[in-house]
C-alpha cells in the first residue's frame, strides 16, 4: 500500500478556516505553483474579512452567524398571505401553521411593524411622486390601488 492509500479522503472545506488550513498543507506537501500562492493568498484574506466583519457584527450587537436577510420570514408570511388570499383552505393552513410558529412576542412586533408600515406609506409615496414615479409604479412598488395613491396624493394637496 502507498502511503496515499493510508490517507484518509479529503473532506470538502465548509469554512475559511479548513480552507486555509487545506491551503497551508498544500504548500508543505509540493513546490508552491503560482496558482497556489494565489488561492492561499485569496483563503488569507478572505479570513481576514471573515474576522473583521464577525468582530464588526459583534461590536454593533449582532449576530455573526446569522447571514439571511432579516426580513425574510417577514416576506415569506406576506407572500404566502398574497398567494392564499383566493383559496380560503390554503389561508386556513397558513393560519394553523403561523398559530404554531409564531410566539406572542413575534406576533406583537409583526403588528406594530405593520401599523409603523402602513403610517409610513403616505410619507414614502410623496417621495416617490415627487421624484417623478408615476401612480401606477407607485401603486405596484407598495401593493397598493392607483386609486389610493391618488387619494394620498390629494389629500397632501389639500393640506398645502
Amino acid at each position: 500500500m502507498s502511503s496515499d492509500e493510508h490517507q484518509a479522503p479529503e473532506q470538502p472545506a465548509t469554512d475559511i478556516e479548513s480552507l486555509l488550513d487545506r491551503a497551508r498543507l498544500a504548500d508543505r506537501q509540493r513546490p508552491s505553483s503560482a496558482a497556489d500562492k494565489l488561492r492561499a493568498r485569496l483563503v488569507g484574506a478572505l479570513t481576514d474579512f471573515d474576522r473583521e466583519h464577525r468582530a464588526e457584527t459583534l461590536a454593533d450587537g449582532g449576530d455573526p452567524n446569522e447571514q439571511a436577510d432579516p426580513f425574510e420570514t417577514v416576506r415569506a408570511i406576506a407572500d404566502d398571505w398574497a398567494t392564499s388570499a383566493d383559496d380560503p383552505a390554503a389561508r386556513a393552513a397558513l393560519l394553523d401553521r403561523l398559530t404554531l410558529s409564531l410566539s406572542n412576542g413575534e406576533v406583537r412586533a409583526l403588528r406594530l411593524a405593520a401599523e409603523a408600515a402602513v403610517a409610513v406609506t403616505p410619507r414614502l409615496i410623496y417621495a416617490h411622486a415627487d421624484i417623478g414615479f408615476s401612480t401606477a409604479t407607485i401603486a405596484a412598488d407598495f401593493g397598493v390601488s392607483e386609486s389610493y395613491v391618488y387619494r394620498i396624493l390629494r389629500k397632501r394637496n389639500a393640506q398645502k
